[in-house]
């Protein structure tokens, strides 16, 4: 099974259409961080449907107008989603099978081959990762516009979600923008003004109350500092980074969501509340579950073991690897793994050659990280995107680097080169 992608177009003809595919692609991973938002309650459709359809007609549009041709990068994909489908067989289907499993074989597999149509030149990434920097922002403008107008009051259980619906989303997607946002400062010379807008980023990490942003995100940019920095000033952006939220985080406590301080300064005293305590026992639980069921139990299939004393039957692990474990078994939990282990390297080697791709590398270990803490299979469009356009990296090198090109030949050329 090959994923398709198509040759290179016109740009007089083509580049506006693919900017708007590019831009409506962008909205439909993240619809789902809006659309509850009283603020968008006017809308007569669902924002994540409507997106999706719109993205889809938009990509098929510009894959006919282009034509096409068969490459196999993302053929891995293709048999993972085959292999899911097994599980199919398996299920019982109550309401919140229905759904998962709906959802991962539409909206799911849309996030992971359309990147195949519409992200295939390094002008389409770079235009994606401003995009998703951009929603971050957006995001974080909300946190920022209420501490101007006198901060927060809503007592010691409140957590802001900025425009987005939850927490969790409003963390991630200022996550992916302080990641991507630092990678862009690698490049040099524009470290300057990139590092100011970090701040609001940071503020809204930490007013989100989300544990595990936080503590993904610095881990992330030490890595992408370590990996491609040959500059002290990288690192002292870096520092100045962490120090500014830390000082934020001190000096303006009071302004921010109390449940939210109180929750991170549990966490950086290492002290465990109800949420930590009951994420470790849905991984104990999963883990329990694949022993006895290696083979899997059908999409839904984990709150048959752990459901919340009945209260609903919408119960994951929180771990994206033993959600599939326990869904579909082991042996497709294993090539999910290795299709993650190919994309991170192949991100990382096309991220030696170019820059281009060093914002792309940090979202999207900085996305993983967060689908193993936190993740659930139809949660993660954002990580499933970010693969198909991983996974390509051959092609979008060889775009320019020239015909032959790959990530793996170019990076061995420049490491000789770097040992001479």
């Amino acid at each position: 099974m090959e994923a398709l992608i198509r040759r290179q177009p016109e740009k007089g003809v083509t580049e506006p259409l693919l900017a708007v595919s590019q831009v409506v692609f962008v909205i439909f991973l993240c619809a789902g961080h809006f659309k509850a938002n009283p603020a968008l309650a006017w809308l007569p459709f669902d924002l994540t449907v409507a997106a999706a359809g719109l993205a889809l007609v938009l990509s098929a549009v510009y894959f006919f107008v282009t034509g096409a041709r068969i490459r196999t990068e993302a053929s891995c994909l293709a048999w993972f989603f085959a292999s899911m489908a097994l599980a199919l067989f398996a299920t019982d289907w109550t309401p919140y099978a229905i759904e998962k499993g709906s959802r991962f074989f539409t909206l799911t597999l849309l996030a992971a081959f359309l990147p195949a149509v519409i992200l295939t030149r390094l002008e389409g990434v770079r235009r994606f990762v401003l995009l998703v920097i951009t929603l971050g922002m957006v995001l974080s403008a909300g946190v920022v516009l209420q501490l101007a107008a006198g901060g927060f009051t809503g007592g010691l259980d409140e957590r802001t979600t900025g425009f987005a619906t939850v927490t969790t989303s409003l963390a991630w997607d200022a996550g992916l923008a302080l990641v991507g946002l630092y990678a862009l400062t690698l490049r040099g010379g524009k470290w300057l003004w990139m590092s100011v807008p970090c701040l609001p980023l940071v503020v809204a990490i930490v007013a989100s109350g989300a544990r595990a942003p936080l503590l993904v995100a610095p881990a992330v940019i030490a890595l992408l500092t370590i990996c491609f920095s040959r500059k002290q000033r990288s690192i002292a952006i870096a520092l100045v980074l962490i120090a500014a939220g830390g000082l934020l985080f001190t000096r303006y406590s009071s302004l921010l969501p109390q449940g939210s301080v109180m929750r991170i300064q549990s966490f950086l005293q290492g002290q465990y509340d109800s949420s930590a305590d009951e994420r470790r026992n849905l991984n104990l639980v999963a883990l329990e579950v694949i022993a006895k069921r290696p083979l899997g139990n059908g999409f839904g299939g984990f709150a048959h073991f752990y459901n919340f004393g009945g209260v609903t039957d919408q119960v994951y692990p929180h771990n994206i690897v033993l959600d599939i474990a326990v869904d579909n078994g082991i042996f497709v939990a294993a090539l999910f793994v290795c299709i993650l282990a190919w994309a991170v390297r192949k991100s990382y080697l096309a991220a030696r050659i170019t820059p281009d791709f060093q914002p792309l590398l940090g979202m999207l270990l900085f996305s993983l990280s967060n689908s193993l803490i936190s993740g659930e299979l139809n949660l993660d469009r954002m990580l499933f995107a970010l693969l198909g356009i991983a996974l390509q990296a051959d092609s979008l090198i060889a775009g320019t680097q020239g015909c032959g090109a790959s990530t793996e030949r170019v990076a061995n050329e420049l490491s000789f080169a770097d040992c001479g």
